[in-house]
């Protein structure tokens, strides 16, 4: 599209065959234009965890609507990118009965 309005800037068209090629252009830019739409994700994750106690479990409905994808990393790290696109890193244990931290017997 954007070589034909340059070709149409070259050759004798009329104004309106111009605009009109314009608003194409326009129109399938609008179709393949991703949103950044990080404010307004943010305000929700703000409302889903209004008047929310601490949370000490896992809780799969706030997962579901909070977290896009969790990372496993080394070293019982992960990285959790929320909903609005903002990551964090968190360290993890594995709290087996009669296991240390990192899972073996001492």
């Amino acid at each position: 599209m954007d070589r034909k309005i340059a070709e149409m800037k070259e050759k004798a068209v009329s104004e309106k065959e111009f605009i009109q090629a314009l608003y194409q252009r326009a129109e399938e830019r609008y179709r393949t234009l991703t949103v950044k739409d990080t404010l307004y994700k943010t305000e929700e994750i703000r409302d889903i965890l209004a008047g929310r106690e601490k949370i000490v479990e896992f809780d799969r409905e706030l997962y579901q609507k909070l977290i896009l994808k969790i990372y496993l990393c080394n070293g019982n790290m992960a990285e959790v990118e929320f909903l609005n696109g903002g990551r964090m890193k968190v360290g993890y244990t594995d709290k087996k009965p009669g296991k240390e931290a990192n899972g073996y017997n001492s």
